[in-house]
């Protein structure tokens, strides 16, 4: 549903098109939950009664406080759930508890299932040529390389640079409807909304976390906000992983060339000491 809906009677209705949960059911009225100043539906809001007619307009006025009010009670449900994710992840961490490298996939998951969006993805900036998906809703996406030609992040991040999310209400009708890979399409419907926030560190993008949903202009300016804060955590997070990466690989390098220096001057003054007993045994 994409508006409220009023059917005085269920008969004049196709054939298949309704599925009846109770027989008496002769009339109904369906009013979106939706929160203010966004096209995003919470829910449905459903009146049924046995007779045949129209609600009136003390019913119909009812039923619309009460789906706003419902959609208020949702809306700072999901606004807890929230804070609550981006302060676990910046305490996981932050603490170091958590590790980046085998908490990407969880980390989407917490995102998508405190904001109930349908779609995620965490993705890599390989050099400056590709993208690879590091986590995605879709298990089988991993891995996968969306490139500038047939991706928007891939657009967005690679050719335009952009350092800014990225906020599209309904990509079908966008100037980026020619870049939306076909393969990470929903089955049946397909992605109309999308957000896409840029992870970037020292004013060097690295990475993207990526929000679809099927419904469009879904993202509301808090959850624009709040994950722009996830964003800049993850960047840090992801760049001070591959730092400190660095930082061991270059501890292990010195250590290997210290020890073949070591072993080394073990083996010149191995050779300078017993030479001459070697050259006496070969003679």
């Amino acid at each position: 549903l994409f508006r409220s809906q009023h059917c005085p009677d269920l008969k004049l209705l196709p054939n298949d098109s309704y599925v009846r949960f109770h027989d008496e059911t002769a009339s109904e009225l369906v009013v979106l939950i939706k929160p203010e100043l966004s096209q995003r539906t919470l829910g449905t809001l459903d009146l049924e009664r046995s007779s045949i007619g129209e609600f009136d307009s003390t019913a119909i006025g009812f039923a619309e406080l009460l789906a706003r009010q419902t959609a208020i009670a949702l809306t700072h449900t999901h606004t807890w759930k929230g804070a609550k994710i981006l302060y676990e992840i910046s305490t996981s961490l932050l603490s170091g508890q958590l590790s980046l490298e085998k908490s990407y996939q969880a980390i989407l998951e917490s995102i998508l299932e405190g904001f109930d969006f349908e779609y995620g993805q965490i993705l890599r900036v390989l050099g400056n040529a590709e993208l690879v998906i590091l986590a995605s809703s879709s298990r089988g996406d991993i891995g996968l390389r969306p490139q500038r030609h047939n991706s928007v992040c891939g657009r967005y991040l690679l050719d335009q640079q952009g350092r800014d999310i990225l906020v599209i209400n309904d990509i079908t009708t966008s100037a980026y409807s020619d870049y939306y890979l076909d393969l990470l399409h929903a089955e049946g419907q397909p992605m109309r909304s999308e957000m896409i926030i840029p992870l970037v560190d020292n004013g060097r993008v690295i990475g993207a976390l990526n929000i679809e949903d099927k419904q469009p202009g879904v993202f509301s300016d808090f959850e624009q906000n709040l994950l722009g804060s996830v964003g800049s955590l993850m960047a840090s997070a992801i760049s001070a992983t591959f730092s400190q990466r660095g930082r061991l690989n270059r501890a292990r390098t010195n250590s290997a060339n210290l020890a073949l220096t070591q072993l080394g001057h073990v083996a010149q003054s191995f050779l300078h000491r017993f030479s001459g007993n070697i050259r006496s045994e070969e003679r």
